[in-house]
């Protein structure tokens, strides 16, 4: 059964809607202490089944969000036309496809949840800070550039000595940046008194990551108490690996 035009165009609008919700409006929406049940991070990310990771939502949700409303009322509507679907064999197809976006679209709810909850932390940690105190953030970094023209994936995706961790700071006080083996101090220009200030590190040396990382936080300085030569701020990545790291990534000279 054919969907009629004016259904399509209609159905085609609430998902750009929705989908320009979710990516950009429904994270700033969550907290807390919401009245609307869906962006509630309490209620969201407690787990009913486990006391763990339960926490009590102690207020009442009293309003309704129209946009995630349209999300779920989208769905439900999809959901419906491909029931009167009369071919089995298309139906079927559909409906795997549509289910299989549903739990995506689900999830996607649930990232936005966990990012609030988790950026508001982030944000009380950093506003507590002394000035010989720095939050740290560090993740892995992978090449994404090819190095020849049109290589394949294969040749460089997961591959030993490729990847390295990156790292960002916030900070209260001056900012001693690595440069040279030597630890130089810096001001900013718009750097004063206890304002916050953050910026990108590159480790160019991950071979005592693990063992060194527990130190972040037991800092004498408002950037960080592990050896110089194992940070390179605002110096492009990989600019200052030695020569073996160098050969294990293949010899290359392309941009990472």
């Amino acid at each position: 059964m054919p969907i009629p035009q004016v259904d399509r165009k209609r159905l085609l609008k609430q998902i750009d809607m929705a989908e320009q919700y979710q990516k950009i409006r429904h994270s700033g929406h969550c907290s807390d202490n919401a009245d609307c049940i869906t962006h509630c991070t309490t209620f969201g990310l407690s787990d009913p089944m486990c006391a763990q990771h339960r926490s009590d939502c102690n207020h009442a949700h009293t309003s309704d969000c129209p946009d995630c409303a349209n999300i779920v009322l989208t769905l439900d509507e999809i959901g419906q036309k491909i029931e009167k679907i009369t071919d089995k064999d298309i139906q079927r197809e559909a409906k795997f496809d549509f289910e299989n976006a549903s739990e995506h679209i689900i999830e996607w709810s649930r990232h936005n949840l966990r990012a609030a909850r988790q950026d508001a932390e982030k944000k009380s940690i950093i506003s507590q800070m002394d000035d010989d105190e720095a939050f740290c953030t560090f993740d892995w970094g992978q090449k994404i550039l090819p190095q020849d023209h049109r290589e394949t994936q294969s040749k460089y995706f997961g591959k030993k000595g490729m990847s390295i961790v990156v790292g960002s700071y916030s900070g209260a006080g001056p900012i001693y940046e690595a440069s040279s083996g030597s630890m130089q101090k810096t001001t900013p220009s718009n750097f004063s008194g206890s304002d916050l200030y953050t910026g990108p590190v590159c480790l160019t040396n991950t071979n005592d990551f693990n063992a060194n990382i527990s130190s972040v936080w037991d800092c004498d300085t408002p950037a960080f108490s592990r050896p110089e030569d194992m940070f390179t701020p605002y110096v492009p990545i990989f600019s200052n690996i030695d020569n073996e790291r160098h050969h294990e990534r293949n010899e290359s000279s392309g941009l990472y």
